[in-house]
């Protein structure tokens, strides 16, 4: 199954209830989100973190 297959890609029917656009809406919004702290660790975090253990170590050699 594709990535967003089972929500047809967060789109909302034009018949939909608030409840279903809203919670669609969510769902795309957490997707982004998660992207967004996905990101954040793989690029940002971990590569400092690995730094940081780095210069520790040689330090304490």
């Amino acid at each position: 199954m594709g990535t967003f297959q089972a929500s047809g890609n967060f789109a909302i029917p034009a018949d939909a209830c608030i409840s279903y656009q809203t919670l669609y809406q969510a769902l795309q919004a957490f997707e982004a989100d998660l992207h967004q702290h996905i990101h954040l660790e793989n690029n940002i975090l971990f590569p400092r973190a690995a730094e940081m253990e780095e210069s520790t170590v040689a330090a304490a050699r």
